[in-house]
């Protein structure tokens, strides 16, 4: 999240500072739905539990800097965090938005278990990969889970993504 040139009107802006602009937007958007932060780096943190307060998670995204839990990346023990706080949670429909910028190189949880309990709870996994992530594990995790892969090389595809998440 630290490389620059993400976003094409501002070359100095790292990715980080890009992405949370348009996470804070979406989030915005939201009105009515159940939101949670899950952030991950060499370990995993639940930054908002569920909730309807919108501003307040978006004001979290404030105090969230690049490499606040390590400069590792634990994206599947993410998934699974998140698909624990969703389980139990009765709505139409339940989904969590991956967005990740690398390669996971510090999960302990093995893909399959975190495919076959999101399977389980009926959890899409839409999957956000941006610079060098690694899109073959990403659409794979879509994939398993009835969601969509996007992959955005810019702030403007990002921008476009949520907008199609948002629908």
């Amino acid at each position: 999240m630290r490389a620059i040139g993400f976003n094409k009107d501002n070359l100095e802006e790292n990715r980080w500072q890009a992405v949370s602009h348009i996470v804070k937007d979406f989030i915005l958007k939201r009105e009515n739905d159940n939101l949670a932060l899950v952030v991950f780096g060499s370990s995993v943190l639940t930054a908002s539990p569920l909730s309807f307060d919108n501003i307040s998670q978006k004001e979290i995204i404030d105090y969230l800097n690049i490499g606040i839990i390590g400069d590792k990346t634990a994206m599947i023990d993410s998934l699974i965090t998140s698909i624990n706080i969703l389980k139990n949670h009765k709505a139409k429909s339940n989904i969590i938005i991956l967005l990740t910028d690398g390669e996971d190189t510090a999960s302990i949880t093995p893909i399959n278990v975190v495919l076959r309990v999101a399977k389980k709870h009926n959890i899409k996994i839409y999957t956000i990969g941006i610079g060098e992530s690694n899109q073959i594990i990403l659409n794979h995790i879509a994939a398993q889970t009835n969601a969509k892969a996007f992959k955005a090389k810019s702030k403007d595809d990002l921008h476009s993504v949520y907008k199609e998440i948002n629908t």
